[in-house]
């Protein structure tokens, strides 16, 4: 039981790590593209 706990888990751990870096490289590129906005005028 104990196993299958600690898979759990770890998998739940990757799918946050992953959404996160996600949401990360999201804000990323839309604070680039906030920036690129005024410049190009």
């Amino acid at each position: 039981m104990a196993e299958f706990f600690w898979g759990f888990s770890g998998g739940c751990i990757a799918m946050y790590f992953l959404f996160v870096k996600g949401m990360i490289q999201e804000l990323n590129r839309l604070t680039r593209l906030a920036y690129d906005l005024p410049s190009k005028k």
